[in-house]
């Protein structure tokens, strides 16, 4: 696929790895969605990959990759449990972070940064925690949660978001849908969030997104290079990090988000 391809087929793609006294939300959703989007769009198909290890999880990514055909997108649904580390198999085996990453990129860079990967989990949010900016991104966008929050909370909130989604033209609105569908009685606030590979890329390489985080940053920098006898001031080590955050952004933004294959096209 390149920018010129004319896209015309769809696919959603759950894979479910579950505890086997687990609500089956996979299998549930997947149910539900079989039974209609065939019919509603019959450019849209529905596909279900219950993995219980390593072994079948890269099974069922490499069976993906290689029958992502030109001019089709996926959207990948990951119903699992999740922790700050990563995700949990019914082995109780952990994909980390950088491992999930490692795969899904193949396929995002297949479908020329066209993913759209949903994180029905616990801490499914937490995959930003670990962040390479010198590689493509692995996804176009995600949706997920910071929190702990119960299967059929998860359930409810991406059968609201397949009920108005068909493809990423969609994503907006079908994000809101669960949104409303997700709601906290304790915040009135939904806890899913919805964010960009460009948006992590720019936010993370910021220095002023957060500057209480940016400071912590540069006093264990300015402390580190004190301990190895190194003369220098806290400005200097501030300007410092400013200066690499700055020339790691302008020599990777393009390449991570695939502009520069975009405007070649």
């Amino acid at each position: 696929m390149d920018s010129t391809t004319e896209i015309n087929k769809y696919k959603i793609v759950i894979i479910q790895s579950l505890k086997d006294n687990d609500l089956k939300t996979g299998k549930k959703l997947y149910d539900n969605l079989s039974s209609v989007l065939p019919l509603k769009y019959p450019d849209t198909s529905v596909e279900l990959y219950d993995v219980r290890n390593k072994v079948e999880w890269a099974e069922a990514f490499h069976k993906i990759y290689n029958e992502l055909a030109d001019g089709e997108l996926i959207t990948l649904q990951i119903e699992a449990h999740g922790c700050e580390d990563g995700i949990g198999l019914t082995s109780d085996e952990l994909v980390t972070w950088e491992q999930f990453y490692g795969i899904v990129r193949l396929i995002n860079m297949k479908m020329m940064n066209l993913l759209l990967v949903c994180m029905s989990m616990c801490y499914g949010g937490a995959l930003l925690t670990h962040f390479e900016p010198q590689r493509r991104a692995p996804f176009l966008a995600f949706i997920g949660t910071g929190r702990e929050i119960k299967a059929g909370v998860l359930l409810d909130g991406f059968t609201a978001f397949y009920e108005n989604y068909h493809n990423l033209l969609d994503s907006f609105a079908a994000f809101e849908a669960l949104k409303n569908a997700t709601i906290d009685a304790a915040t009135g606030k939904s806890p899913f969030w919805m964010i960009t590979s460009e948006e992590i890329f720019q936010k993370t390489l910021d220095p002023d997104r957060d500057p209480d985080n940016f400071k912590h940053i540069v006093n264990e920098q300015y402390v580190k290079q004190k301990v190895e006898g190194k003369d220098v001031t806290w400005e200097q080590v501030s300007n410092e990090i400013r200066e690499l955050l700055k020339e790691t952004y302008n020599r990777y933004y393009d390449n991570y988000t695939f502009r520069d294959v975009i405007q070649k096209g």
